[in-house]
């Protein structure tokens, strides 16, 4: 975790209702937006059919990509349970990053953190980035307020019942889906980035969330090439980020 800190970063643990949950804070100077990076699911698994005992992730990517981001306040905010620790942690419970990772309790506390996060730096409008099962939490949080300006997803889980049909696998029965909240998110700006080698969130999962929306729903998907689920991103983020803070800017 030293690239948070030795980027500028404050190392932070908030405590909310549910959980503690560990944020990392780039607070230049005054600005009207916080951007706010939501990490992955983690270390979720210790192998196929044993949940982890501390899901914090070995290469936090969220992190990686937040510290790159040129905006003036920035901040990291890791899942409920990583880097708290895990099992032994407050609230925590291995179903909070496997059956329940995108529950309600989960999308709560994450909103208590933001709320802090813009207390303590004085912005009103927010931006939210979610990579993986991060991008869940971020359009999970957006359907429940109004200050988000916009969200983007990397390789996110955006349908988690189109994911774990697509990989065989046990739904995910303690979670709320973000594909079921498309129309609450309809007017929020929203850009799905997929990976064209990403064989664990595949581009079927964010068309599953696309055929929910609207015509007029403002959620558009990119594939970048050469992007795996976990390889590549943190080398195009400068450049993704330029061009949306561009587009942004004209809009």
């Amino acid at each position: 975790m030293n690239i948070g800190v030795s980027s500028g970063f404050e190392q932070l643990v908030f405590k909310t209702s549910y959980f503690d949950q560990f944020v990392f804070l780039k607070n230049v100077t005054d600005a009207g937006k916080i951007v706010v990076y939501i990490e992955g699911d983690g270390s979720a698994w210790a192998r196929r059919y044993k949940p982890s005992d501390d899901p914090s992730p070995r290469n936090p990517l969220a992190l990686r990509m937040a510290v790159l981001d040129p905006q003036p306040v920035v901040a990291y905010v890791a899942r409920p349970c990583q880097f708290t620790g895990g099992d032994d942690g407050r609230g925590c419970d291995t179903s909070f990053w496997t059956s329940h990772r995108f529950a309600r309790e989960v999308v709560l506390s994450t909103e208590e953190v933001i709320d802090k996060l813009k207390d303590m730096t004085g912005v009103k409008k927010v931006e939210l980035v979610g990579y993986s099962g991060g991008g869940a939490v971020a359009l999970l949080v957006a359907s429940e307020r109004t200050d988000v300006i916009s969200v983007r997803t990397v390789a996110g889980n955006i349908d988690h019942k189109a994911w774990t049909d697509y990989h065989s696998v046990s739904p995910l029965y303690g979670s709320l889906n973000p594909a079921d909240a498309v129309e609450e998110n309809c007017s929020i700006p929203q850009l799905h980035y997929v990976g064209d080698e990403d064989r664990i969130m595949p581009l079927d999962i964010a068309k599953a969330y696309q055929k929910k929306a609207t015509a007029f729903c403002r959620s558009r998907v990119r594939v970048i090439p050469g992007c795996t689920h976990a390889k590549g991103w943190v080398e195009v983020w400068p450049s993704l980020c330029a061009g949306f803070y561009k587009t942004e800017s004209v809009r």
